[in-house]
């Protein structure tokens, strides 16, 4: 009856060094992925990421901070944060808040997080929609919550 379980023993052995092993591996190891990358190109605007919550939904923050944290408005309403590097500050030093740029950059999984590669401006016009809200029937230009009933704005298309 022994005999029968040390083959049992051996494999469930083996199986938890290979895992053991498996996991040491991947545990901050330099190039291990959860998800995949993207690299996107992405147009917006460079808006300061607690200005644009102040304004848009009165959120508190520390306004006039020496360092502010920037993000990418998309037209369509989406906000995207940057991960401090090299090109990221080139592009925060050489562009002034809502101007608008096309940027390059990898994003990370299951987040809005990017990594900037490369940018460049574009002209105002690519970055511009009308938004619209059922409810109210009213059109804007800037995307956001309905200033009459709350809700949020559908984009419409380019602004003619």
């Amino acid at each position: 009856m022994r005999a029968g379980w040390i083959p049992w023993l051996l494999t469930a052995a083996a199986v938890s060094l290979v895992a053991g092993s498996l996991r040491a591996q991947n545990n901050g190891a330099a190039g291990f992925t959860y998800g995949d990358l993207k690299e996107v190109t992405l147009q917006g605007k460079l808006v300061s990421l607690g200005d644009e919550m102040a304004r848009k939904y009165g959120a508190r923050t520390a306004g006039g901070a020496a360092e502010k944290q920037w993000g990418l408005a998309l037209p369509e309403g989406q906000l995207y944060s940057f991960l401090d590097n090299d090109n990221f500050r080139k592009l925060t030093a050489g562009s002034p808040a809502n101007h608008p740029v096309e940027v390059r950059a990898r994003q990370f999984p299951r987040s809005m997080l990017l990594e900037v590669l490369s940018f460049k401006p574009v002209p105002a016009e690519a970055v511009k929609r009308r938004f619209y809200c059922r409810t109210c029937d009213i059109y804007t230009d800037d995307w956001g919550p309905c200033v009459c009933c709350g809700k949020e704005m559908e984009p419409v298309g380019a602004k003619q």
